[in-house]
């Protein structure tokens, strides 16, 4: 499954995304997979200056070391050439416990038989995670 969430410069919701896979792959795989998913996102929605995060320490920690890992070397190499199309692109881990609704959606997206998006519109509970996450942050 692949979840994302996009978040302005103050923390507010901008969009998000879940999506079902077929198998369950690796953990280090969904999360580079989810990390490309969205950078495609941010480049279609013509963002320059991008910070991702995740709670996988060891794909963070291969991106920003430009180091391949074996299980998710075609997938790096996707996510370096798409750090060429932004003015700034930043990777930062985060613990899981920091970001509630990325780890709720991910629940979410097993439920899924098909894609979820949210733009202009969000449903009351993902609206409460956020302002959790931002409560949670600004401690």
């Amino acid at each position: 499954m692949g979840c994302t969430t996009e978040r302005n410069s103050s923390g507010e919701l901008v969009g998000s995304s879940a999506r079902p896979t077929e198998g369950c792959a690796e953990a280090q795989v969904e999360e580079a997979l989810a990390i490309r998913e969205a950078m495609v996102l941010a480049k279609r929605m013509g963002w320059r200056k991008v910070e991702l995060e995740s709670d996988c320490k060891l794909v963070v920690d291969k991106i920003n070391a430009r180091e391949e890992e074996v299980s998710i070397a075609v997938i790096q190499l996707d996510i370096w050439r798409l750090m060429k199309e932004f003015d700034k692109c930043c990777f930062s881990y985060t613990r899981r416990s920091n970001n509630y609704v990325s780890h709720y959606l991910a629940k979410f997206a097993i439920t899924l038989i098909d894609v979820v998006e949210w733009k202009l519109s969000f449903p009351a509970w993902l609206l409460e995670l956020t302002r959790a996450d931002l409560q949670e942050q600004l401690l």
